[in-house]
């Protein structure tokens, strides 16, 4: 009997145990139970429409706003770096292109430069033997004058200026030829101007106009001669070219040599000789 009580003992506290075990079991499970609610009904309160008036609406167009203004403000920042990126890819090429113009026009001033020093010496050294000719037809048209017992101008003084003016008009023929086709922006001045004086502006090549010169100068001569003979004083009709500025750009290397032919020009009108 005491074997039976003792071994019913040792079975009732392994029961009592197994039912303590199974409480705590069942209030774990109940807490797990009310997480697992609350979760559920949060999770269902999310789904419920929002009201208007409430501030998690509220809330939520402040926020939408901001991020509508954000992208906006995005979107314009990229415009403004892809047209910075255009200007400064624009902005280089001219840069670039500038460079080698100005580069090209360093070259040309040198060469420029070196043409005008060889005629400044040129002309430096043209000029004793332009001051002895001078002397010899002084001296030449007072022996002429001598000759002919006569002190106003002899026929061969006139012939000799005829001679020079028109080795004059065909030096301004060929310098406004040669102006002419490295500018055809000015063949319309040109011929306004010549229009107004009543001549015709010439188109021969300079080469053709000294052979065609050639071919007619021995049966030109006696004309000319007559034609001195007729006169006292050779008239030379002289044309007025005023230029307008033009409303395209022109390239600066050749405006140069058309102010330096007028200015040859101009100089060469003073002295025929």
């Amino acid at each position: 009997a005491a074997q039976e009580k003792e071994d019913l003992q040792r079975e009732g506290d392994t029961l009592d145990a197994k039912i303590q075990k199974a409480e705590k079991e069942c209030i774990a499970l109940e807490n797990t139970l009310h997480v697992l609610n609350n979760c559920n009904s949060n999770y269902r309160n999310t789904f419920k429409q929002v009201v208007e008036k409430s501030e998690e609406y509220e809330e939520k167009m402040k926020l939408e706003e901001e991020k509508r203004a954000a992208d906006e403000k995005h979107r314009y920042k990229r415009r403004q770096i892809k047209e910075l990126q255009e200007d400064i890819q624009t902005m280089q090429s001219n840069l670039d292109t500038l460079l080698k113009d100005e580069s090209v026009f360093h070259e040309k001033i040198k060469d420029k430069q070196g043409t005008v020093l060889r005629l400044s010496r040129e002309i430096d050294d043209q000029k004793p033997r332009l001051e002895r000719v001078s002397k010899q037809v002084t001296r030449l048209r007072r022996d002429i004058r001598t000759l002919k017992n006569t002190q106003s101008e002899t026929q061969e003084e006139k012939d000799i200026e005829l001679r020079a003016l028109k080795d004059f008009s065909k030096y301004i023929d060929k310098m406004l030829l040669d102006i002419s086709e490295a500018n055809p922006e000015l063949n319309t001045a040109f011929e306004k101007y010549f229009g107004q004086a009543s001549l015709h502006l010439s188109t021969t090549s300079p080469s053709r106009l000294s052979s065609r010169s050639s071919v007619h100068t021995s049966s030109s001569s006696t004309s000319f001669k007559s034609s001195v003979s007729s006169s006292s004083q050779p008239h030379v009709k002289i044309v007025s070219l005023t230029f307008s500025p033009s409303p395209e750009p022109t390239d600066p290397v050749f405006s140069r040599p058309s102010s330096q032919g007028s200015a040859t020009a101009s100089s060469r009108s003073r002295s025929p000789y």
